[in-house]
């Protein structure tokens, strides 16, 4: 039992002599009153400003010692015991019978006497005592917590969010609402769409309360099917499809999901999971298609929705070995929405980067506020994020208005926006949330965008995500980045073990009640009993515990310790130990197992210690949590070790655990080895990163087995200017790997597959510049029809480095870049079963195009037909003279097509200031495609011709084509067809996908492939 006589002595034990405390983050003045009211929670590990730890044993007998005896005692440490704060102007001092105080309001002194008063009062009255039995606030003072330190109280929006995204949706009718890559949604589009999902599912069955898991990537069919599911009244819950099977199986199970929509095909999923009766899979294009073909008066049956309804569900890291299925309301879900349009100053003009995976509960707001407040949600592609490079031009090129991200993240888009020397030029908010915000990455960031303010959030998923909000202007003067106020019509508490309020400003548990609080853990009502209590200061309300440690600032903000369990956070990801490890004894035969945290910040990595003999590989440990858990639970770095090590009270010692992981190469028996140039720039790369040098790096070397993080990827890739992609750490993950990536692109796939193919395959090659991801729309058009579409990429090094020769040499003939890139396109295309196709060359990657049906003919794989989309082949002397131009002044030319691009590519009055946003690399790549596409037609027209039925498809609004324009498509191509695309531009691919999509339907794809 805690006595105030043990609670002393355990006090005068932990501060160095002459009891002066500078460094006493946890303010020290009030720990003197939270050990004698037999508070714990000084157990909360914090270094003080100055970074002293040092500690002395003063030993006090306490027997029957009255307080002035006690005094006495303590004469060989000065006579006087001064505690106090630094980050403060306030000192309380003890000397004989005097209490002394001295705080920055009177207030507070007023406040502070009482505590120490009554302190000394329990210790005196009975050293013995059990210290919980005693109060150092009295009613007053409760009341006023109670009443003070709240978030404020807001009126909310009559409607739940759902409904006012309709209301929008009809009144702001042909406005954007959503992007995703080229293509742009209106709101008129989004709510027929979600409408047609809500109507679907309804007439599936589905109603208020039914759960519809969604098993997809980010996308725009994403955010429609999320939206539809939240108007129908049932329970949205995303999982990400790259989990393991057995994660997504057990995910469904413990949801109670009555419906799986999925975005791969929804018998290949079934099948994994070998669901049972009473879960029906079924693909999101195929619930939209059929949607789309039902009778106009199928509309989506109106839903009374009330604001106690379960809106979502979010699954976290469970201490058990089980996730964790938080049931969250409409009305939490509403007031957060609320609360961040309000802190981020977010109205109609917003346009909201949506960064985060959706499987994080931020990834509901970021949909949501955006669409409430009449703005753009821009849906960000993965590839793009985990590029800071483009993901920087997309803030730019997309007018970002607001961005949520991860401190280890914003930590890499500092680095990259002091290379470019400017911000985004629309940014007006950045989000930090998910990980403990520091104060040197705060200064970062106001020297590098000393105009754009942080809002650092904190929350949880079972409260309806963040709770706090703190608006950062400059850095925290005192060196202390606060969680925050509560935000709007959330109450927030400090209190002890047992419910209780702690003295304001002493260290307690962060509990929070009010609106945000959720509806407990699905199918778990032991856990949900234990996390929500009954709030004993709002009869009838709820309270959420949540294992947080921290206190009350002078202002009414919260400013966080730590916590007592064993969960952390790491790149934004919340994580139970608990989980890893009883997942990891399960694969390790029950040997004793733990993992432990290394690193700090964005450096911060899961290591795991086996305690058994070495009888099997490490790499099959990490094969068999992979198998099931999530990628961010495996650890890093697997270790044996003959036992695990304990502390002397017998738990698992993981300072000494963490501190027995070997640095870079200390376990080395030879010399490190790097053999080729590349392997020795990749070493030099990943040093800079890792803190190591480069001699310690081999060649063999695994970039996560050296410490190599998600986010020093993201650093390794900005160091070398994009010539690897965060991907590719994931396919090579050796140095010697990786630097064969660095100087040759030839394993990176170039054909990008787009649904299934049922009815037929059409292999399209993009414009100058451009990518796969530019046929994206089209495939979503043909997607209903059963036609699947290859899109394809140009290898990086598919052009000389420097610049293309005069004379185009390497780039035409049998051995030329673009008949090698065709020869690797057929490959690919052919293992993915590709028969008889349909092959598309967009502007000039119409030389593509004829690369690649040259190289079908050669393996004898007829071709369907050829479409030429916009491209111009003139006369001899004519293109002679164009491939001049683009010699000469191509880079201008680039630049000019790239900003007529761009402005064709986003609604009216997005193209402004595009000139200044395109990226030079960009540029030389777009001259670079467009003199490779250029030299190899002139060469190749000298060859035989390409004798399948062809089309030459040009947009009515795009220059038109004359007869000399055509002239030399007639000599490759014989009978092509001219047709002109109705009210469409150049980029009609993307700008009028449907139009596309009917000039290859209209060529009887979908016939099928011929006998």
């Amino acid at each position: 039992m805690p006595t105030a006589r043990r609670n002393l002595t355990r006090l005068l034990s932990s501060v160095p002599p002459p009891f002066d405390l500078p460094s006493a983050v946890l303010a020290a003045h009030l720990r003197v009153a939270g050990e004698l009211s037999g508070d714990d929670l000084v157990e909360v590990e914090a270094e003080g400003t100055d970074g002293d730890s040092s500690t002395t044993t003063v030993a006090v007998d306490l027997a029957g010692a009255t307080w002035r005896d006690l005094h006495h005692q303590l004469g060989p440490v000065a006579g006087a015991l001064r505690l106090a704060d630094a980050r403060r102007a306030t000192t309380v001092t003890l000397d004989g019978d005097e209490l002394t105080v001295h705080a920055d309001s009177g207030d507070a002194a007023v406040r502070l006497v009482g505590y120490h008063e009554a302190a000394l009062g329990l210790l005196v009255d009975d050293p013995d005592a059990d210290a919980s039995a005693g109060r150092l606030i009295d009613a007053a003072e409760e009341a006023w917590q109670q009443r003070t330190l709240h978030g404020a109280s807001v009126p909310v929006d009559d409607l739940l969010v759902p409904d006012r995204i309709v209301a929008n949706c009809a009144r702001l009718g042909p406005s954007p609402a959503l992007v995703d890559g080229a293509r742009t949604w209106s709101y008129a589009d989004v709510e027929a769409a979600s409408g047609r999902v809500s109507a679907a599912l309804a007439a599936g069955g589905v109603g208020r309360g039914d759960v519809v898991a969604v098993v997809s990537e980010r996308h725009a069919d994403w955010v429609l099917v999320l939206l539809g599911v939240l108007r129908s009244g049932a329970v949205y819950c995303p999982i990400d499809p790259r989990f393991p099977a057995e994660r997504i199986r057990q995910m469904v199970v413990r949801s109670g999901a009555r419906v799986v929509l999925t975005d791969t095909r929804g018998d290949d999923l079934a099948a994994r999971l070998a669901l049972a009766d009473g879960h029906r899979v079924e693909t999101m294009a195929a619930l939209l298609a059929a949607a789309a073909d039902a009778d106009a008066d199928a509309a989506a049956p109106p839903v009374d929705l009330r604001p106690d309804d379960a809106a979502y569900i979010f699954f976290t890291s469970g201490s058990t070995g089980q996730p964790k299925a938080s049931l969250l309301g409409h009305d939490g879900m509403r007031n957060h929405v609320a609360a961040k349009i309000a802190d981020l100053g977010m109205g109609a003009d917003a346009r909201l980067a949506q960064v985060a995976p959706q499987c994080f509960d931020i990834s509901i707001w970021q949909v949501l506020a955006p669409l409430v407040t009449g703005g753009v949600v821009v849906v960000v592609p993965q590839d793009v994020v985990t590029d800071v490079s483009r993901f920087v031009d997309l803030l730019d090129r997309e007018r970002i208005t607001v961005v949520q991200v991860v401190p280890s993240y914003l930590d890499v888009v500092i680095d990259e926006l002091t290379r470019r020397g400017r911000a985004p030029a629309a940014l007006r908010a950045v989000s930090v949330t998910g990980e403990a915000l520091l104060p040197d990455l705060v200064e970062r960031w106001f020297a590098t965008v000393p105009d754009v303010p942080l809002l650092n959030a904190y929350g949880l998923t079972e409260t309806s995500d963040d709770t706090c909000h703190q608006l950062l202007g400059a850095p925290p003067a005192d060196g202390v980045v606060p969680l925050g106020r509560p935000v709007q019509n959330v109450t927030a508490y400090v209190v002890d073990a047992d419910l209780r309020l702690v003295p304001f400003g002493a260290p307690g548990e962060l509990v929070f009640g009010g609106v945000c609080v959720g509806l407990g853990y699905c199918g778990d009502p032991e856990r949900t009993a234990a996390a929500f209590v009954p709030d004993p200061f709002v009869p009838g309300g709820t309270l959420y515990r949540t294992g947080d440690f921290g206190r009350w600032r002078p202002d009414g903000a919260l400013e966080f310790f730590g916590r007592r369990d064993s969960q952390i956070k790491i790149n934004g990801h919340r994580i139970e130990i608990g989980e890893i490890e009883a997942n990891l004894r399960v694969a390790a035969d029950d040997s004793d197992c733990a993992v432990v945290v290394l690193g700090r910040g964005p450096a911060a990595r899961l290591a795991a210690f086996v305690a058994a003999a070495p009888h099997r590989p490490l790499a099959r440990y990490r094969a068999a949590l992979a198998d099931v858990v999530p990628p961010h639970l495996v650890p890093s770095e697997f270790h044996w070790v003959d036992r695990l090590p304990l502390t002397d009270n017998g738990k698992v010692d993981r300072v000494t655990l963490a501190t027995a992981a070997a640095p870079v190469g200390a376990n080395r028996t030879t010399p490190p080895r790097l053999v080729t140039p590349a392997e020795r720039l990749l070493a030099q790369a990943w040093a800079a990163v890792l803190g190591c040098g480069p001699d310690d790096i081999d060649r063999d070397d695994a970039f996560t087995a050296l410490g190599g993080t998600s986010v020093a990827a993201l650093r390794v890739v900005a160091r070398l200017d994009g010539r690897v992609r965060a991907e590719d750490f994931l396919r090579a993950p050796t140095l010697a790997e990786l630097a064969t990536r660095l100087t040759h692109t030839g394993d990176r796939p170039l054909v990008h597959a787009f649904g299934e193919a049922a009815a037929g395959d059409v292999i399209a090659c993009p414009y100058a510049g451009g990518t796969a991801a530019a046929f994206a729309p089209m495939a979503a058009a043909l997607h209903a029809h059963g036609i699947r579409v290859l899109g394809c990429d140009r290898p990086a090094d598919d052009v000389p480095a420097d610049d293309v020769p005069a004379d185009g040499a390497g780039l035409g003939g049998t051995d030329g870049v673009l008949t090698r890139t065709a020869h690797r396109i057929v490959d690919e295309a052919a293992h993915l079963g590709v028969r008889e196709p349909v092959v598309w060359g967009h502007s000039a990657g119409a030389a593509l195009a004829i690369a690649v049906c040259d190289e079908l003919a050669r393996r004898a794989i007829p071709v369907r037909a050829l479409v030429i989309g916009a491209f111009a082949l003139p006369a001899d002397a004519r293109l002679d003279t164009r491939i001049e131009q683009w010699h000469e002044g191509g880079a201008e030319l680039a630049r000019a097509d790239l900003e007529a691009e761009l402005a064709a590519l986003t609604e009216p009055g997005a193209s402004g200031d595009i000139g200044d946003l395109l990226d030079e690399r960009a540029v030389r790549r777009y001259r670079r495609d467009v003199l490779a596409a250029l030299h190899y037609l002139r060469e190749r027209r000298v060859g035989p011709a390409v004798r399948v039925p062809a089309v030459l498809a040009v947009g009515e609004r795009d220059h038109p084509l004359g007869p000399d324009d055509r002239r030399g498509w007639l000599d490759l191509v014989p009978g092509i067809r001219h047709v002109r695309v109705p009210d469409a531009d150049h980029y009609f691919v993307q700008t009028a996908p449907h139009a596309a999509a009917q000039i290859v339907l209209d060529l009887g794809a979908t016939i099928g492939p011929r006998a």
